[in-house]
């Protein structure tokens, strides 16, 4: 069923103007990502020969803290004095008694009485009554005929979408002549059915003075809350002229909320921005007039408040050299907007759909959208200069984020901070106008180091009667990937080797053993056999790691049947305490043995000594 739609009737009108409304693209709500996630600044050079530093001890001693209840001058001497364990007992042997004693002091035995233990337990509690209340009051509304449901119901079919909706009309083509006192716009509509169109302009930038549809003057006119002109226009083609004087300020935007297909231009005295060589447009025109106006004439003209912008640029100098760059919209988002950034220097865009011309980013912004962002690489030199333009469009905020890798010596204007939240040096600027920044860069010389690191090394020897077997741990901590070569001792079998848990395949040739390490921490274990030598003397196998160690350890798992009599090596060893009972033992066999009543000698009493060391406890 078709109707005929009254063009006084506001609702409608508005009702028109949402189907065409709903198919505008919204701001695109991109927020400002983290940078900081995807910065490499911290990744270091591949080929760069990274120390590993010398290992740490683990093992340690008794640790004591020391205060004072006041302020300690410099030059103050500190006097420690040490007592031997054996006076440490007598000292702990006499607190105790003297303890004891200041206790016995201290209570007087004859006054203690027994009394009992006398109590009233007394407890009151109040139980609160609880009366449930109830209400049995039941309102009754009585309703006017007819009722809220009917009427929903009329609003609805009367309201009722039409079934282009939200496609109902689009703009195929549009013409752009523009002079420097006039800006004329022939704007195709194709409407499938009646429906209102929005007209490009706004009030905040450019208001049409003149409107004609089909060559008669606009009659169906409507301005919504955010300044843009809405045409109540028939079924059919339609062409819109719009004419109207241009703003005396030296540039201004024409936003499309409707978007054309095509765009021509015609322009005497002024450059456009925003569409592309094959006359696609995004979502507004950007004109600049060729012939700068001064201030004083500009001010001749109606106020125009014109978009403005912050553009925020973080240079990121880590193995690669990064620029990203955000372009916020300051002024209100109600209209679509164009806007020119200038490239840097040796500034490539990687990010997709960025469009660029003459070493300039072209932006468009939608109405609703407030955020533009891009990254960029830069071609690495010796010098990175940051100027800011000399325009009234836009502020800037320069960042720089430099690797460890990098030396930069800034100059120019001054700093507003150097460092972040988080404490990292972070220099960042907010120029003016014209003002400029000059970053050189170099890269130091590494200080040459070791690349490999032992930290831990522990070997286990496991003497056997015709064959020994023995044992070496690593860990290892290495920059780089490669080879590590380790010396076993001669004549030795290599078995196994195994790395981070792997096992490996064996690679030896005479004493000398490859290793493949990877970057990082792997633990390295190694297992051969070799030939028993003197059952008398039994020294540890002769290994050499190829480089420092630190935390070393050397374990002997001895067979039971062996008796070890006497050890040697680093001071900080095992201790043979054999010899101390073996004094004890004499002693008291002889002793025992110039007893009457025992029938045991001297000897006998020695060799019982002797058997029961080895008896377990």
């Amino acid at each position: 069923m078709s109707r005929k739609m009254d063009i006084s009737d506001d609702a409608e009108i508005e009702h028109k103007r949402f189907a065409l409304e709903e198919v505008t693209l919204s701001g695109s709500g991109i927020n400002k990502r983290d940078y900081e996630q995807g910065r490499n600044v911290m990744l270091q050079d591949p080929n760069a020969l990274i120390q590993t530093g010398p290992g740490l001890p683990q093992w340690q001693w008794h640790s004591y803290d020391m205060r004072w209840n006041g302020p300690v001058d410099s030059d103050q001497e500190l006097g420690i004095w040490l007592i031997s364990p054996f006076f440490n007992l007598i000292l702990s042997f006499m607190r105790i008694i003297l303890i004891v004693i200041l206790t016995l002091i201290i209570i007087d035995l004859k006054k203690i009485k027994t009394e009992g233990i006398k109590g009233a337990v007394t407890s009151a509690f109040l139980l609160l009554l609880i009366f449930p209340v109830s209400e049995n009051a039941f309102a009754q509304e009585r309703g006017d005929f007819p009722p809220q449901a009917m009427l929903n119901e009329l609003r609805s079919r009367l309201l009722e979408k039409d079934a282009c909706f939200p496609f109902c009309a689009v703009s195929p083509q549009m013409e752009v002549a523009a002079d420097k006192d006039i800006l004329r716009v022939i704007f195709r509509v194709h409407a499938s059915t009646e429906t209102a169109v929005p007209l490009p302009g706004s009030s905040m930038m450019w208001n049409p003075e003149e409107i004609f549809i089909s060559n008669s003057p606009a009659k169906n006119l409507y301005r919504d809350n955010n300044g843009i002109m809405w045409i109540l226009v028939p079924g059919g083609i339609h062409d819109i002229v719009l004419r109207g004087k241009v703003p005396r300020t030296n540039e201004f935007q024409l936003p499309l909320t409707l978007i054309p297909h095509h765009v021509s231009l015609k322009l005497d005295g002024w450059a456009s921005y925003g569409v592309d060589r094959d006359g696609q447009v995004q979502g507004s025109i950007k004109f600049a007039r060729l012939e700068k106006k001064s201030m004083e004439e500009g001010a001749e003209s109606n106020p125009v408040l014109l978009p403005f912008f912050h553009i925020e640029r973080v240079i990121s100098l880590g193995i690669d050299w990064q620029l990203h760059t955000v372009v916020r919209r300051v002024t209100p988002v109600n209209d679509p907007v164009v806007v020119s950034v200038p490239l840097v220097k040796g500034e490539s865009v990687i990010t997709g759909g960025i469009k660029v011309e003459d070493s300039r980013i072209v932006l468009s912004m939608s109405p609703g959208e407030t955020v533009k962002q891009w990254s960029s690489t830069i071609a690495p030199s010796g010098e990175i200069s940051l100027k800011a333009a000399e325009t009234i469009e836009w502020a800037e905020t320069w960042t720089l984020d430099a690797s460890p890798i990098w030396h930069c010596e800034l100059s120019g204007i001054p700093l507003i901070h150097h460092q972040d939240a988080s404490g990292q040096w972070r220099p960042e600027w907010r120029p003016w106008q014209g003002e400029e920044v000059k970053i050189n860069i170099t890269r130091p010389q590494a200080v040459q180091g070791k690349t490999v690191t032992i930290d831990n090394a522990r070997l286990t020897h496991s003497p056997g009667k015709r064959i020994s077997t023995s044992d070496l741990n690593l860990n290892i901590r290495s920059s780089q990937g490669g080879q590590h070569k380790i010396m076993i001792p001669e004549k030795a079998e290599l078995r196994q080797i195994n790395i981070s848990g792997k096992s490996q395949p064996v690679n030896q040739e005479g004493r000398n053993v490859t290793i493949p390490l990877n970057p990082g921490v792997q633990q390295v274990n190694l297992e051969w056999q070799a030939g028993t030598g003197s059952r008398v003397f039994i020294s540890s196998p002769k290994v050499d790691l190829g480089t420092e160690a630190v935390n070393t350890y050397v374990t002997f798992e001895m067979p039971q049947n062996r008796w070890i009599l006497f050890a040697g090596g680093p001071l900080l060893g095992p201790a043979v305490l054999f010899w101390g009972y073996l004094v004890v033992i004499v002693i008291a066999g002889v002793l025992l043995g110039r007893v009457k009543f025992t029938p045991l000698g001297t000897a006998s009493w020695i060799l019982l000594g002797l058997g029961l060391t080895q008896a377990p406890v």
